[in-house]
């Protein structure tokens, strides 16, 4: 599929709210790595999106972060809460390839000092969860199929650390019980 043929399918089912931010350019190219997949169900059109969670524990805590990023408006945009490392799955990958990989990605430099350890005999609990109505690419709806994964690793002697997500995320992990 095209752009102007994902444009005439969204335009097909009455999708609209897209913005310059999440676009139609920008889902087309995560549809073309293979991040999410569109589906037609019946009467109406959705996007599948896999997603990993990597749930990291030591001893009795657990590896949580909150992020910041610096929007091209001037605004800050934080999270709140607890939320586990979460990377989505690209279609040729198993659960486990993926935390690996967003382990990688995510912690860099920090990767070796967390000694993490996933065993790949785990079982992996799978939830589905779908976006409000209003989401990422406005009035198409997302069906994010969640992948737990759990490892285990031996912290670090640092209270907490920051990453940098290019171009402007910025995630500081903390240990919390």
């Amino acid at each position: 599929m095209d752009l102007v043929e994902l444009e005439t399918l969204l335009t097909k089912y009455g999708i609209r709210g897209l913005t310059q931010t999440k676009g139609t350019q920008s889902l087309w190219n995560e549809l073309q790595i293979g991040e999410s997949t569109l589906v037609q169900d019946g009467f109406r059109l959705y996007r599948k999106t896999r997603v990993v969670q990597l749930h990291i524990a030591a001893n009795d805590y657990h590896l949580f972060h909150h992020s910041k990023k610096d929007l091209s408006s001037g605004r800050i945009y934080r999270t709140r809460g607890k939320r586990p490392l979460s990377e989505k799955m690209l279609l040729s990958e198993t659960p486990l390839d993926t935390a690996i990989r967003g382990a990688k990605e995510e912690f860099g430099r920090h990767l070796a000092a967390l000694n993490l350890v996933i065993d790949p005999n785990q079982e992996i609990q799978v939830l589905q969860e779908w976006s409000g109505p209003f989401g990422p690419y406005g009035t198409l709806q997302t069906l994010y199929e969640l992948h737990q994964v759990h490892a285990e690793c031996t912290p670090p002697h640092l209270d907490l650390f920051v990453t940098q997500e290019p171009p402007k995320w910025e995630h500081t992990w903390v240990w919390n019980k």
